[in-house]
């Protein structure tokens, strides 16, 4: 296992809205709830932070999750909340968005084309998983 996939793995993926985030591996009910407000079955965790693991500053990270939005938003049916990656010891974080609606297909797409190494995906009543995209 790399460094990054097990940073990955132990990641707190939180969500404005839910008092728990979302751990892979795990079922998140309050996301499940979320779903079902809105009507979806799939969900992304995604960011357009530091592209490939390199570290950028946040002026050039905070562009390129514009950019990343400003795509996510031409699909009228994802809805999209913020989030934010981060360590368990809080010594690092990127800003981040939960998707609702977008198909795993979709997801990839944007992560390669941002130049992200993973994504974390689910869909309702299930268990988040980690997908590497490089």
């Amino acid at each position: 296992m790399t460094e990054f996939t097990q940073a990955y793995l132990s990641t707190l993926y939180k969500v404005e809205g839910l008092t728990d985030p979302i751990q892979l591996g795990k079922k998140n009910p309050e996301l499940d709830t979320i779903l079902t407000k809105y009507n979806h079955e799939n969900w992304c965790f995604m960011t357009a932070w530091n592209p490939h693991s390199n570290l950028l500053d946040l002026a050039t990270n905070r562009k390129r999750n514009e950019d990343l939005l400003s795509e996510i938003k031409t699909t009228a049916k994802y809805i999209v909340l913020n989030g934010v990656g981060e360590s368990p010891d809080v010594s690092w974080s990127e800003e981040s968005f939960l998707v609702l609606g977008i198909d795993k297909d979709t997801a990839q797409y944007l992560a390669r084309k941002y130049e992200q190494n993973a994504i974390v995906i689910g869909v309702r009543e299930g268990i988040s998983e980690l997908v590497m995209v490089q």
